[in-house]
Formats: structure tokens, C-alpha cells, sequence
């Protein structure tokens, strides 16, 4: 839909009044055939023609960088919703943490500062911690806590790959 929505946006839809869609509006709708079992494939592009037969609608659609208008009509039960707004690339990175890296980013670093901060609160209430920069150990026991985070989170994803069917993304 760029122009005007952007690739990689997040839609924001809301369900259709059908009589009140017009000519212009933008609409997600599903695929007449779906990639695998178990997924929905979305297209979300403009109404350009709308027809009502017997109180029932089906909608002509085309993409804004389309040339040429998609094929056939869309009944109403293929519609998701109509565009209420949308934010521009975060889909980019919602796709990034479906990813394994952005995964293990996703844990890794809320857990890591989690730990590190516990640790040093544990260590400033034993008294340890004074002990810790004194002697300037302190990059050495984050860099240990860091490395335990780590180890656990690919231990964890091992674990989780080994038992789960495959995804695809």
C-alpha cells in the first residue's frame, strides 16, 4: 500500500460495517488460499468498486503501487477490517524478533540487566559490593552473571527447538 502505507507498517483495523465501506476506503482482507495449515495470509489495499447483491457485499480492491486492480471481487467474509491507522516500520521489527537472533536479544537483554542489578543489590546489602570495587571485581562477576544468562537462554532455545514442530516464517 505505499505510498500511503509504508512497507513494514503495523495496521490497525477495525471490524466492517459493510454498507458504511466506500469507494476509497483502505480494507484488509484474506487470501483465497492460505501459504500452509494454521496461517492466515493478509493483503490490505484500497477498495475501488463495491457491489451489493441481496444485502450481501463484495468489494473491488487494488494496491496504491498496483498498476492494475487485483482480480475478482472480495466477498465480505474474506474482510478483516477497515484501516483505522497504522505506525510505519515496526512491523520490521516485529518480524526481526520472530527471527532466533531477535529472540534471544529479547531475553538476553531485559534478563542480563535483571541479574546484574539483583546482584548488585544483594552485594550492596551484604556489604560485599564495597568489597567487589575495592578490588575492582566487578567487571569480572557482571561479565559471570552475563555469561550464566546467556548460557541458561541457549540452553533454553535448545531445549524449546529439540520439542517444538518446525516453524516457518
Amino acid at each position: 500500500m505505499a505510498p500511503s502505507i509504508p512497507t513494514g507498517s503495523i495496521i490497525f483495523v477495525k471490524s466492517p460495517d459493510f454498507s458504511q465501506i466506500e469507494n476509497g476506503d483502505i480494507v484488509t482482507f484474506r487470501h483465497s488460499s492460505t501459504p500452509g495449515p494454521g496461517e492466515i495470509s493478509l493483503t490490505t489495499h484500497r477498495v475501488i468498486d463495491i457491489r451489493e447483491r441481496n444485502g450481501t457485499y463484495s468489494f473491488k480492491t487494488k494496491g496504491d503501487a498496483n498498476e492494475d486492480p487485483d482480480p475478482g471481487y472480495i466477498p465480505e467474509e474474506s474482510l478483516e477490517g477497515v484501516n483505522m491507522f497504522s505506525i510505519p516500520y515496526i512491523g520490521f521489527a516485529m518480524a526481526w524478533m520472530k527471527t532466533f537472533e531477535g529472540y534471544l536479544t529479547m531475553i538476553l537483554i531485559p534478563t542480563t540487566l535483571l541479574v546484574v542489578n539483583q546482584l548488585k543489590e544483594i552485594f550492596s546489602e551484604t556489604g560485599i559490593a564495597e568489597k567487589i570495587e575495592a578490588e575492582k571485581l566487578f567487571p569480572a562477576v557482571t561479565l559471570a552473571a552475563v555469561i550464566a544468562v546467556v548460557t541458561t537462554a541457549l540452553l533454553a532455545v535448545r531445549y524449546m527447538n529439540l520439542n517444538a514442530p518446525p516453524v516457518s516464517y
